[in-house]
């Protein structure tokens, strides 16, 4: 199939090839007779066409031909790269993945492509095979095939893995929107040995010196009926038996809750543990270890009651959870009798005039503003200092992370869950895509509408451009998460308290990782007039607890400055971070926990089951892996249609020579004509 485009209007070129016929018509007018009636047209019209198609250049004209081509479609293998993939009967196996999976695409070549990919923590397209993920997200992968392969490119799935999915969802239920077979091939040790484990602890992140805190364990035990399994707790200040837990069936999950009293300021390790018993397999599960910082600060924070929404219980659950903060509620009526000084202020739709009273008063005072239904536009608008226009009905929006936001350390809830989307009546522009912590996802195509914003006017804004939060926590606690959300409002009510003057020196770090992680660190370094720099020396120096220093320098790259570190084993290490600049230092410091808790480990019984409902949900196969000669006769006994795909090759005419070789034929036959016929 063939196409022309122009850059011009073919008008032009009529145009022209009209004027040029008019004045070869007439040259060859007055050369009629030496030509003779015949030979002067023929003449005439090798002119016209040569000129006619040189003409035709000028217009730039482009071809584009269109052709179908057939392309083997793909046989992905998706290969499970965490630590309990070596840690059963049938690793030795599983270390000749490598090999086989080379013979495999050896013997397909032609009929299939292979590609192959990892999945544990992370996706990676480039797998190592070293099987050192610390967890295993058994969605991931699925979303990644998802995102980044055209539809109909997969002919077939094959899944390696040993069915233990500790993170995220788990895939049996997401697979069929892959809309192919999976053949699984299955790993691991499927017999269940007694276990008796310390499953998670829930327990608050910081608290305030000489206040007794909650935590909540929740114990797990197989196969151990009736036999008294004590749980005890070790750390600053307590040694002791918390309960006797003793299982009533062979698999058995319960939570004991005890009160721990914070005594000074720092972090304090703490660890639980439960009675190992004999023929227990796996006794590294036995032992959670968990930290606690016990800081000396106390927020007071004003809730502005406009009205009732579960929102405001959500907020209000969390602060009543959060010992850092005093806790103030009024109508918006009594806000002119308030005379005491708050750090931050929390509001629902705002809409009383009292409350934009209240604020334009109080002009340095940062707010917390879910912007709901019931939200007057025009304050709204005086508020942030941006135009507010109102929808006529609402978006629904999903949450995408900002990967580039600085202000506050990431937010791993809004990548890692597919939270319910919120309800956005208004648009506000000209956000800044510096201040967006989130941006919005409706109707499926991801947009640059701020759906969460940090604002810094003349106060501090954390503006949540719609409302339904308490969608996202129903959400994240059907998830078994019940931290992300409290770890988000912590960090946020941080940023809106901080001096609102930037640091010379801002580092970015997560608070916790696990050793397995790299730990990637960003730093900013801004001059007297709150400007990024980019010619500083910046380095920073983790201590462990024993006194153990490791330095590493930052690279930049533009206005940022980045550093790696790695290897890190299980603790708390105090960091300072120092950033140079001609001649005065500049310094920051702060904590990292490298955490002691394995997912892995916590469980390392094969879940065949999972794998086999799996295969059969997508019409594909469930294979051993010590079965895997039977895979690949399957594999190569199976004729896959190729994949059509329409493939165009553009060619601009002024640089295919085809088109020059017509012309210079034209005039060829010209000139030979005219010689022929008695002239030059």
């Amino acid at each position: 199939m063939l196409e022309f485009t122009t850059e011009f209007s073919m008008l032009w070129w009529v145009i022209a090839v009209l004027a040029v016929a008019w004045f070869v018509m007439w040259i060859y007018k007055s050369q009629q007779s030496v030509f003779g009636r015949k030979g002067t047209e023929i003449l005439r019209v090798l002119r016209i066409v040569s000129l006619a198609l040189l003409l035709f250049l000028l217009l730039k004209p482009e071809l584009y031909i269109k052709k179908l081509e057939e392309k083997p479609r793909t046989l992905v293998w998706a290969v499970d790269h965490s630590r309990s993939m070596v840690m059963s009967k049938d690793s030795t196996d599983v270390g000749k993945l490598p090999t086989f999976l080379q013979t495999i695409a050896d013997r397909v070549k032609g009929n299939l492509e292979v590609d192959v990919i990892s999945f544990g923590s992370k996706v990676s397209e480039n797998p190592d095979f070293n099987f050192n993920q610390p967890f295993t997200d058994g969605y991931a992968w699925i979303k990644h095939l998802q995102d980044t392969r055209f539809d109909n490119e997969i002919a077939a799935v094959v899944l390696v893995s040993d069915g233990i999915f500790n993170f995220g969802y788990s895939p049996e239920y997401f697979v069929h929107e892959l809309k192919v077979p999976i053949h699984v091939v299955a790993v691991g040790d499927t017999t269940q040995f007694p276990d008796a484990s310390i499953y998670s602890v829930v327990y608050p992140k910081k608290v305030l010196p000489n206040t007794e805190f909650e935590i909540e364990i929740i114990a797990k035990a197989l196969y151990l009926e009736n036999i008294p399994l004590k749980i005890r707790l070790k750390g600053e200040g307590t040694n002791r038996e918390i309960a006797t837990f003793r299982p009533t069936s062979s698999s058995e999950s319960r939570s004991f809750k005890t009160f721990i009293k914070s005594i000074k300021p720092g972090i304090h390790r703490y660890s639980v543990t439960i009675d190992p018993v004999s023929k227990e397999k796996n006794t590294r599960n036995n032992t959670y270890v968990f930290y606690v910082e016990v800081i000396d600060e106390r927020s007071k924070v004003l809730i502005i009651e406009e009205m009732k929404h579960p929102d405001m219980g959500v907020l209000r659950e969390y602060f009543s959870k959060n010992t850092q903060c005093e806790l103030i509620s009024v109508k918006p009526d009594s806000l002119r009798f308030l005379n005491s000084n708050f750090d931050y202020v929390i509001v629902h739709s705002p809409a009383h005039p009292q409350t934009f009273a209240f604020l334009q008063k109080n002009n340095a005072l940062p707010v917390l503003l879910i912007s709901g239904f019931g939200t007057d536009p025009g304050g709204l608008s005086k508020l942030i200092g941006r135009d507010v226009t109102r929808f006529s009905r609402e978006d629904k929006a999903y949450p995408i992370a900002n990967d580039n936001f600085y202000k506050i350390s990431s937010v791993n809830f809004l990548s890692i869950y597919p939270l319910p989307p919120l309800d956005v009546f208004y648009y506000i522009p000209n956000v800044k895509a510096e201040d967006v912590l989130c941006y919005q996802k409706i109707n499926g195509i991801n947009t640059t509408k701020p759906l969460i914003s940090l604002l810094e006017t003349d106060r501090k804004i954390a503006l949540f451009h719609g409302e339904g939060l308490w969608k996202w926590k129903n959400k994240l606690q059907m998830e078994g998460d019940s931290n992300s959300l409290d770890l988000f409002f912590l960090k946020v009510t941080r940023w809106l308290i901080q001096s609102e003057k930037k640091k010379p020196l801002e580092i970015v770090l997560p608070e916790k990782i696990q050793p397995e992680d790299k730990l990637l660190v960003r730093a900013y370094v801004f001059d007297q007039t709150n400007l990024p720099v980019s010619n500083a020396k910046v380095s920073i120096i983790f201590t462990d607890s024993a006194g153990k220093k490791f330095e590493y320098s930052f690279a930049r790259e533009g206005s940022v400055y980045t550093a790696s570190a790695h290897n890190f084993t299980p603790g708390t290490y105090r960091w300072k971070a120092e950033a140079e600049l001609a001649g005065e230092k500049q310094t920051e410091s702060g904590i990292l926990i490298v955490e002691e808790n394995d997912l892995e480990i916590s469980d390392l019984v094969a879940n065949h089951d999972k794998l086999r409902k799996i295969a059969k949900n997508t019409e594909g196969k469930f294979y051993l892996i010590s079965k895997m000669d039977e895979l690949e006769k399957d594999l190569l006994a199976q004729n896959y249609l190729p994949l059509l795909r329409e493939k165009t090759q553009k060619i601009r005419l002024i640089e295919w020579w085809p088109f020059f070789a017509i012309v210079l034929i034209l005039l060829t036959a010209e000139w030979f004509l005219r010689r022929y016929l008695g002239s030059y």
